[in-house]
């Protein structure tokens, strides 16, 4: 039953009213089933919830109000106070000003007795916007200066930004423009605020990431150079084998195989270092200039760049991870197989002279190509030969 009430929550705040209110009557019919008197009242309140975020005030009011003789009985001023806030807000939504003034003020007497600052606070401004609905201007302004001075004590900056944001508006209504611009600007001001801390922290966790990602490429990076010294030391083997056969009589044909196949291994692995030290190159050096430039367009406050900005970053990551998959692949099959399926050209192409048509640093450069088929390809490896084409073209 309460998994089903922690659930309704979720799809509440998911927007999923609907949704929640089934989860809700689902707990509640377990509830019943056991008679706990503080867990129904809850429900009961939840419901209420849910039905108000459905535009269904009249029964969010049936089932408040519900939850008001059960709290009683437990002796919950807490819930009390909080429900009869709700039942304030139900009732001034339906225009009902008189019936909510009542309401709050049997939520502002438990909470005074409880001595619950977060719920007073709630309850002044319930008070404020209340009056405000009905022209009491004075009362109005009176509530909502007790409210904003009790969320600056309480530190609470997002309520700041709404209070500021209502006295605003009460303020342009009663013909003060001076003073309205002056609480605007204050929420302004707290809402670029905490724009910049979050912002800060988004990057933060970027960088973290990108750190993480970074090590982990070090680590495949080892393994693949444990690989490599796994791959030397069998060719070294092949190599004595080769050395027994001799001394066996093996004809000089079988000899010269022998070192064919000796040769060929030793190109395999000079062509695989090259890729390691060549490939790996430019998904690392995007994702690097990326970054500056993710941190030049925060520090200018250029939200739409910075979005672009991560998602480039990302995808040099991904493509990187990539590339370090299919190396993996290659080292762990005896022979390089290529995977294939249908790749679009067009849009492989398009996607890489993105890329370098920002990281080149070449203002002038112009990428210009035809209609390109959908082939049927090993996607990384088409990807490695347009970007060394385009690369050394660059160059």
């Amino acid at each position: 039953a309460k998994i089903l009430v922690n659930f309704a929550g979720v799809q509440l705040s998911a927007s999923q009213p609907a949704e929640a209110l089934k989860s809700a009557r689902r707990s509640l019919a377990l509830f019943m089933s056991f008679n706990d008197t503080l867990a129904i009242a809850d429900n009961y309140r939840a419901q209420g919830q849910i039905l108000f975020a459905l535009d269904l005030p009249d029964s969010a009011l049936f089932y408040a109000r519900k939850a008001i003789p059960l709290y009683e009985a437990e002796g919950s001023r807490e819930n009390l106070s909080q429900t009869y806030n709700d039942i304030g807000e139900f009732y001034r939504s339906i225009g009902k000003f008189d019936q909510a003034i009542a309401a709050l003020q049997f939520s502002q007497k438990y909470a005074d007795s409880l001595a619950a600052p977060s719920s007073h606070l709630h309850t002044l401004h319930l008070y404020g916007l209340t009056y405000k609905d009905m022209k009491s201007w004075a009362m109005a302004e009176l509530f909502l200066r007790r409210a904003l001075q009790m969320s600056l004590e309480l530190n609470l900056s997002r309520i700041q930004e709404t209070i500021h944001a209502d006295i605003a508006g009460l303020f342009e209504q009663t013909g003060r423009p001076d003073s309205a611009l002056y609480h605007f600007r204050q929420r302004q001001f707290l809402w670029e605020k905490r724009l910049d801390v979050e912002r800060a922290n988004q990057l933060n966790e970027l960088e973290t990431r990108y750190r993480v990602k970074t090590r982990e490429q070090e680590n495949v990076l080892l393994r693949i150079e444990k690989q490599l010294l796994q791959k030397q030391k069998e060719a070294t083997w092949w190599s004595f084998l080769a050395v027994l056969l001799i001394l066996a009589g093996l004809a000089l044909g079988i000899w010269r195989i022998v070192l064919r196949r000796m040769r060929e291994k030793s190109e395999e692995l000079k062509a695989f270092n090259y890729s390691v030290g060549h490939d790996l190159r430019a998904p690392l050096q995007n994702a690097r200039q990326w970054l500056e430039y993710l941190r030049a367009d925060v520090t200018h406050n250029r939200l739409v760049e910075v979005q672009a900005d991560m998602q480039y970053v990302s995808r040099s990551l991904d493509q990187l991870q990539e590339m370090l998959d299919g190396m993996l692949r290659w080292f762990i099959l005896e022979q390089n197989t290529p995977y294939y399926s249908n790749v679009d050209t067009q849009a492989l192409l398009e996607d890489i002279c993105v890329q370098f048509g920002r990281t080149s640093g070449q203002a002038s450069v112009e990428f210009q190509w035809k209609d390109l088929p959908v082939v049927r390809a090993d996607q990384l490896m088409l990807r490695q030969i347009f970007e060394n084409l385009i690369s050394n073209a660059l160059k």
